[in-house]
Protein backbone atom coordinates (compact mmCIF):
# COMPACT_ATOMS: atom_id res chain seq x y z
CA UNK A 1 0.00 0.00 0.00
CA UNK A 2 2.92 2.41 0.36
CA UNK A 3 3.76 2.41 -3.18
CA UNK A 4 -0.43 3.57 -4.04
CA UNK A 5 -0.02 6.17 -1.02
CA UNK A 6 3.24 7.89 -2.59
CA UNK A 7 1.37 7.45 -5.93
CA UNK A 8 -1.75 9.45 -4.71
CA UNK A 9 0.27 12.16 -2.54
CA UNK A 10 2.26 12.77 -5.91
CA UNK A 11 -1.10 12.76 -8.07
CA UNK A 12 -2.56 15.55 -5.37
CA UNK A 13 0.45 17.41 -5.65
CA UNK A 14 0.18 17.92 -9.21
CA UNK A 15 -2.96 18.67 -9.13
CA UNK A 16 -2.55 21.44 -6.96
CA UNK A 17 -0.02 22.79 -9.38
CA UNK A 18 -1.97 22.17 -12.30
CA UNK A 19 -5.09 24.17 -10.03
CA UNK A 20 -2.69 27.47 -9.69
CA UNK A 21 -1.77 27.47 -13.06
CA UNK A 22 -4.95 27.25 -14.69
CA UNK A 23 -7.12 28.57 -12.52
CA UNK A 24 -8.09 31.47 -14.59
CA UNK A 25 -8.94 29.09 -17.74
CA UNK A 26 -11.72 26.20 -16.50
CA UNK A 27 -11.67 24.53 -19.99
CA UNK A 28 -8.16 24.16 -19.67
CA UNK A 29 -8.02 23.43 -16.21
CA UNK A 30 -10.44 20.51 -16.89
CA UNK A 31 -8.44 19.59 -19.26
CA UNK A 32 -4.75 19.32 -17.40
CA UNK A 33 -6.90 17.94 -14.50
CA UNK A 34 -7.53 15.16 -16.51
CA UNK A 35 -4.04 14.90 -18.36
CA UNK A 36 -2.83 14.16 -14.67
CA UNK A 37 -4.97 11.74 -13.62
CA UNK A 38 -4.10 9.55 -16.89
CA UNK A 39 -0.60 10.03 -15.42
CA UNK A 40 0.82 11.69 -18.86
CA UNK A 41 1.52 15.06 -17.53
CA UNK A 42 5.28 14.52 -18.55
CA UNK A 43 4.81 14.25 -21.74
CA UNK A 44 2.66 17.20 -22.18
CA UNK A 45 5.16 18.76 -20.05
CA UNK A 46 7.92 17.55 -22.13
CA UNK A 47 6.46 18.64 -25.74
CA UNK A 48 5.42 22.12 -24.06
CA UNK A 49 9.73 22.29 -23.09
CA UNK A 50 10.98 21.47 -26.14
CA UNK A 51 8.38 23.35 -28.44
CA UNK A 52 8.81 26.52 -26.84
CA UNK A 53 4.88 26.94 -26.30
CA UNK A 54 4.16 29.80 -24.27
CA UNK A 55 1.60 29.76 -21.26
CA UNK A 56 -0.57 32.68 -20.56
CA UNK A 57 -1.83 33.75 -17.10
CA UNK A 58 0.37 30.82 -15.09
CA UNK A 59 2.10 31.73 -12.11
CA UNK A 60 4.94 29.91 -13.62
CA UNK A 61 6.53 29.44 -16.88
CA UNK A 62 6.46 25.90 -18.60
CA UNK A 63 9.82 25.19 -17.65
CA UNK A 64 9.00 26.01 -14.29
CA UNK A 65 5.99 24.10 -13.99
CA UNK A 66 8.20 20.63 -16.00
CA UNK A 67 10.76 21.04 -13.27
CA UNK A 68 8.09 21.05 -10.46
CA UNK A 69 6.30 17.89 -11.88
CA UNK A 70 9.63 16.02 -12.13
CA UNK A 71 10.99 16.99 -9.18
CA UNK A 72 7.67 16.33 -7.68
CA UNK A 73 7.65 12.97 -8.97
CA UNK A 74 11.11 12.22 -7.98
CA UNK A 75 10.85 12.85 -4.43
CA UNK A 76 7.41 11.21 -3.85
CA UNK A 77 7.66 8.55 -5.93
CA UNK A 78 11.45 7.39 -7.05
CA UNK A 79 13.37 7.88 -3.80
CA UNK A 80 10.59 5.80 -1.54
CA UNK A 81 10.00 3.17 -3.89
CA UNK A 82 13.87 2.54 -4.38
CA UNK A 83 13.84 2.73 -0.45
CA UNK A 84 10.49 0.30 -0.28
CA UNK A 85 12.97 -2.06 -2.41
CA UNK A 86 15.80 -2.04 -0.69
CA UNK A 87 13.75 -2.50 2.61
CA UNK A 88 12.10 -6.05 0.92
CA UNK A 89 15.53 -7.28 0.13
CA UNK A 90 17.02 -7.03 3.10
CA UNK A 91 14.20 -8.46 4.89
CA UNK A 92 14.11 -11.50 2.18
CA UNK A 93 17.69 -12.02 3.72
CA UNK A 94 19.19 -11.56 0.25
CA UNK A 95 16.97 -14.22 -1.37
CA UNK A 96 14.96 -11.31 -3.51
CA UNK A 97 17.34 -11.33 -6.25
CA UNK A 98 14.87 -8.86 -8.31
CA UNK A 99 14.19 -6.63 -5.49
CA UNK A 100 17.56 -5.75 -5.16
CA UNK A 101 17.57 -4.98 -9.25
CA UNK A 102 14.27 -3.09 -9.12
CA UNK A 103 15.97 -0.65 -6.20
CA UNK A 104 18.63 -0.14 -8.55
CA UNK A 105 16.88 1.02 -11.90
CA UNK A 106 14.04 2.85 -9.47
CA UNK A 107 17.87 4.90 -7.77
CA UNK A 108 18.80 5.13 -11.99
CA UNK A 109 15.79 6.48 -13.00
CA UNK A 110 15.35 8.90 -10.23
CA UNK A 111 18.88 9.97 -11.24
CA UNK A 112 18.37 10.25 -14.60
CA UNK A 113 15.52 12.38 -13.75
CA UNK A 114 17.12 14.98 -11.47
CA UNK A 115 19.87 15.14 -14.34
CA UNK A 116 17.05 15.83 -16.92
CA UNK A 117 16.54 18.82 -15.21
CA UNK A 118 19.95 20.44 -14.91
CA UNK A 119 20.25 19.76 -18.14
CA UNK A 120 16.86 21.12 -19.20
CA UNK A 121 17.92 24.38 -17.30
CA UNK A 122 21.38 24.43 -18.93
CA UNK A 123 19.91 24.67 -22.61
CA UNK A 124 16.68 26.14 -22.12
CA UNK A 125 16.98 28.72 -24.60
CA UNK A 126 14.47 30.92 -22.36
CA UNK A 127 16.98 31.48 -19.81
CA UNK A 128 19.85 33.80 -19.68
Amino acid sequence: WATVYCIAVSMILQLLVVVAQNRKQPAKLVREVIVVLLGIKPIFDAYRVTHNVEKEGGVIDVMGEAVLTKTIESIIEGVPSAILQTVAFLKSGGEAKSAIFTAFVSTLATGFTMSSIAYDFDTSPSRP
